[in-house]
């Protein structure tokens, strides 16, 4: 018997996690028996379009299987649990209603830990977790109804260039993640309201395009803001909804504000 297949499940596992699941850690399943339903046991799983190859996978006569559908086998073949769940699609990967509603499922339904999501179209968003620790959503577009969130022991939310439906889904996703202690939001296009007494760490890139309101934010330690958009200071339609903000943010220890011009008109 070689030494690697000699080590216990667990630690065969955590090395096939190294792998990218889908060109190389479903493969170890045909090494032997043992090996060939192993790889369903991983507890990091990383599904990334933009080395995904549709012809990889093939039965004859020849036939491109889809990124998402490849992802549905892969999850709904998986046994025990996962603590990291990242799924990047991208711009030309068809997704499904059905199909995001189901990975949200399976998520929450393996106790994930850790959840990121790129590209991705929620038309009603809903997630609700005990055991979801982080949550990043990348690039996608959001609407989400009063009380559709709760995770209740989320602590780092990142909201990385997203596009809300309207100016209720972004609070409605804040205001659903009460315990959480890190806040990044780059790049929003939508009024913030933050309401969240436990957030230590914030970090806001914004074009002060909208406004953002602090209500509650009395546990923050640090802060870092970044207004992109600098020439819109001196609208006298802005300053009142900024400098509101910025004394909000006066208990924080560590306070960095940037403010970048942006050249040309």
């Amino acid at each position: 018997m070689d030494i690697i297949s000699s080590l216990p499940d667990p630690i065969l596992c955590h090395i096939l996690s190294f792998l990218p699941i889908l060109h190389s850690s479903v493969e170890t399943s045909v090494l032997a028996r043992r090996w060939r339903y192993l790889w369903t046991y991983v507890r990091d799983l990383h599904f990334g379009a933009d080395y995904y190859d549709p012809f990889y996978y093939y039965t004859k006569p020849r036939k491109s299987v889809r990124f998402s559908d490849m992802v549905d086998r892969v999850l709904l073949m998986h046994n025990g649990s996962i603590d990291t769940l990242t799924i990047e699609s991208n711009e030309n990967t068809s997704i499904s209603e059905h199909q995001i509603d189901a990975w949200i499922h399976t998520a929450m339904a393996h106790g994930v830990h850790d959840f990121f999501l790129s590209d991705v179209w929620f038309p009603q968003f809903h997630c609700k977790c005990k055991n979801l620790v982080k949550l990043t959503l990348k690039r996608c577009t959001i609407s989400i109804e009063p009380g559709a969130v709760c995770l209740p022991r989320l602590k780092k939310l990142c909201l990385l260039s997203n596009s809300y439906k309207n100016d209720r889904s972004l609070p409605n996703l804040v205001s659903g993640c009460s315990a959480v202690e890190l806040l990044c939001d780059f790049d929003h296009k939508h009024k913030l309201v933050l309401d969240v007494p436990a957030v230590q760490d914030l970090r806001i890139q914004d074009d002060t395009t909208q406004i953002i309101r602090a209500y509650n934010i009395s546990s923050l330690v640090r802060a870092n803001i970044c207004f992109l958009n600098g020439y819109v200071v001196a609208d006298i339609r802005r300053p009142r909804y900024i400098f509101q903000f910025i004394e909000k943010l006066s208990n924080a220890k560590s306070l960095k504000i940037q403010v970048r011009i942006r050249r040309g008109f």
